[in-house]
């Protein structure tokens, strides 16, 4: 059976999936084992988060990445034809979507960094995430559409999770990596609240439309509300000189920090209200 490891790449990962999909020797039970190591591997990374006091996310990079990229994307099958066909879909979106790139956006240190902040300012993994557990994926490649994205899942008990893509920017756009990674959990925040990416809560365009006229009808109104969470995080000391949005008066910024807290502080009274489910499909969310 196929051991995956030494992957020093997403494309390696692509790869190994395209031998599997022409072997006659990779059977069900093949995929099965394969499965179950998969499962062991994040697992135990469920126990590392645990013991590392922030049990609702992991950051990942590495072979780690790769492995859990896998185990995130595929939808295990009950023939080994159809779980080829789905390392087959698997390999194609990366040779479709990535290229390479030589070296890591966000480093899993400021990533983690990031994460501890927020979750102390906001209680946001205890209060967004609650039962949930996201990953965020710090990889060394770039996308052709995103600079980086949230991806939304629905998982058997159709329950919403959603993980963090973290890629090379691919445009010239003055931005950094933590401003970058603030807007994807932003992204982050309207799934678990409102259940779809796409759909951002309605106090937000009743309280700032008169700095975002017609919001209520805008194409890219997900993209605003990201924009916004991550500039609140940036009026904080730690996170000042990563602020990109030098043109956006502090004072601005600062109703939005004050939003943001107060949206967590109500989570759960809204979350019930609105329902907590998913659109059944993968959703991205990106810039």
């Amino acid at each position: 059976m196929e051991r995956f490891s030494h992957l020093e790449s997403l494309f390696d990962l692509q790869n190994k999936l395209e031998n599997i999909v022409i072997s006659d020797s990779f059977t069900q039970e093949d995929f099965k084992k394969l499965r179950s190591n998969l499962k062991s591997d994040y697992e135990s990374l469920l126990m590392d988060a645990f013991f590392d006091r922030h049990p609702n996310w992991s950051v990942v990079s590495g072979e780690a990445a790769y492995r859990l990229f896998l185990l995130r994307n595929w939808t295990f099958k009950n023939s080994a034809k159809e779980n080829k066909q789905e390392f087959r879909k698997i390999a194609e979106e990366i040779c479709k979507d990535y290229y390479p790139r030589g070296s890591i956006f966000l480093s899993e240190q400021e990533a983690t960094r990031i994460m501890k902040h927020i979750d102390e300012r906001y209680s946001f993994s205890k209060v967004a995430l609650a039962d949930r557990h996201i990953l965020i994926f710090c990889l060394s490649c770039s996308h052709r559409q995103y600079d980086s994205f949230c991806r939304s899942l629905v998982f058997t008990d159709d329950t919403i999770g959603a993980d963090v893509y973290m890629l090379l920017p691919s445009n010239n756009d003055v931005v950094t990596p933590q401003s970058t990674f603030l807007h994807e959990l932003g992204h982050v925040l309207t799934i678990m609240l409102t259940g779809n990416a796409n759909v951002i809560p309605a106090d937000f365009t009743s309280l700032f439309s008169s700095m975002f006229p017609n919001i209520d009808s805008h194409q890219e109104a997900n993209e605003i509300f990201a924009h916004c969470f991550a500039m609140g995080v940036m009026t904080h000391p730690d996170f000042q000189r990563y602020d990109p949005f030098t043109e956006i008066p502090l004072e601005e910024k600062m109703l939005f920090d004050k939003y943001f807290h107060l949206k967590l502080e109500h989570w759960s009274e809204e979350s019930n209200l609105n329902g907590c489910r998913c659109q059944k499909e993968n959703l991205y969310a990106g810039i």
